[in-house]
């Protein structure tokens, strides 16, 4: 473990009010496009914030002030000694500008990618075109929609903070996922929402500073636009969702050291029951092929929905805001789609979500 010596300046809390004057500042030009995603943002209404350890229910302009709380009154703690650009000795993490940590050039060379480095396989947005038609077409024959959603990196949204001086349109331009986007067609069905991601970094964050995920904030914004393309569902702005404000480590502190560092967290929770787990990575020590039903007989849509994805789905998101939403939720670890299980679970919408670094490889269904 490395040593650390708190610094004798402590961070001055920051009123409500001064904390989202600090984001209403570095608004861009696109402030219309903001204030569609959260029309209502009431600071009164958005005060509540969970005491530590403790379980509730907000909304989405609650879970933005909550967000921007816990930011600005962030504790200082070992990260803060580590010099931008150290990388631990995997790769698999760096360090940014601002203490901030971002994944690395670990097993799939993520930071290769982005910058337009790693060589691809011949034919690769090929065969992500045809994966993507034998979806469809397969989706239509067994008569649900499918939707294939892809979580852009936290460089793709934060590269100011990975490489501070250079504009962000000037990195990440030429990343695989944006090859692939320009020589799809419309109908891949492909949602990729980066754009959203960019305009509401502007009112709470986005990313978590030292995990590789995004934030409850962040997660419900690419829920917003999930949800869109799903169609009739309600609007998320108008649902309170599960929630628990903990101490808890971050992904990316642990490879850098060998204790626990727990950091004050928004967490998202499931809503309704957990009704079947296989306990896989309890048993096993993997992840692959996880799975669990979460059933919501309160939830206001009654289709039945799965999600075919990766810890995105697992435990930072995805199936828990959909549960607010949708009867029944199915998830299974998988880069695959397992049609079997979709017609033994009658289901009426598919998901496959897949994090962006992940699609340097192609599934063989």
């Amino acid at each position: 473990m490395l040593g650390f010596s708190k610094r004798s300046q402590k961070k001055a809390s920051k009123s409500p009010l001064e904390i989202f004057d600090q984001y209403e500042q570095g608004k861009p030009a696109h402030q219309n496009a903001i204030s569609a995603i959260l029309p209502q943002l009431d600071l009164n209404a958005a005060s509540v914030l969970p005491d530590l350890d403790g379980s509730t229910f907000l909304d989405l302009a609650s879970i933005a002030y909550c967000e921007t709380y816990i930011e600005a009154n962030r504790k200082e703690n070992l990260v803060d000694i580590l010099n931008y650009g150290v990388a631990t000795a995997n790769n698999v993490a760096i360090v940014g500008a601002d203490s901030y940590l971002f994944i690395g050039d670990g097993a799939n060379e993520w930071e290769k990618q982005f910058l337009g480095k790693a060589r691809l396989n011949l034919g690769w947005a090929r065969k992500w075109e045809k994966l993507f038609k034998m979806r469809r077409k397969r989706a239509e024959h067994e008569g649900v929609q499918l939707v294939n959603f892809v979580i852009p990196e936290k460089q793709v949204l934060l590269s100011h903070k990975r490489w501070p001086g250079i504009e962000s349109g000037l990195v990440g331009a030429a990343r695989p996922m944006r090859r692939l986007l320009a020589s799809l067609r419309q109908d891949a069905s492909l949602l990729y929402p980066e754009q959203e991601l960019r305009q509401a970094e502007a009112i709470a964050p986005v990313y978590s500073r030292h995990d590789s995920h995004w934030s409850v904030f962040g997660c419900c914004i690419a829920m917003q636009a999930l949800l869109r393309e799903i169609g009739d569902t309600p609007p998320l702005e108008q649902l309170k969702l599960a929630v628990t404000r903990c101490n808890r480590p971050r992904d990316l502190l642990m490879h850098f050291f060998n204790t626990s560092i727990t950091e004050d967290t928004l967490r998202l929770d499931q809503n309704g029951v957990r009704k079947e787990y296989n306990e896989k990575p309890e048993r096993t020590g993997r992840f692959n092929g996880t799975y669990y039903k979460l059933q919501n007989e309160n939830a206001p849509d009654k289709r039945r929905i799965a999600v075919f994805g990766d810890s995105y789905s697992f435990t930072e998101g995805v199936t828990y805001v959909l549960s607010a939403i949708f009867e029944t939720v199915v998830f299974l670890w998988s880069k695959d789609i397992d049609w079997l299980l979709i017609a033994e679970q009658e289901i009426n919408v598919v998901v496959w979500e897949h994090a962006e670094r992940f699609m340097i490889t192609i599934p063989e269904e």
